[in-house]
């Protein structure tokens, strides 16, 4: 698979989506990249995160999928 490019769409999305906390579903609607598979990409740390998203969640899960350190 190549996740490289993958990975790519959504840190593209991600300068798109004008909120500072997004959800996986902000994501998804953008890109129509599976949900499993953006999970995926961000535990492998292959998203370039813009400056103005402060954090990723998973709201379904539970879960963060990235947060900002300041």
């Amino acid at each position: 698979m190549d996740y490289v490019r993958y990975a790519k769409a959504v840190s593209t999305a991600l300068t798109e989506i004008k909120i500072e906390e997004p959800d996986i579903s902000d994501i998804w609607i953008v890109t129509s990249i599976p949900e499993d598979l953006i999970r995926e990409l961000f535990e492998k740390g292959m998203v370039d995160v813009p400056d103005n998203i402060r954090k990723i969640v998973d709201r379904r899960k539970h879960r963060t999928l990235y947060e900002r350190k300041d």
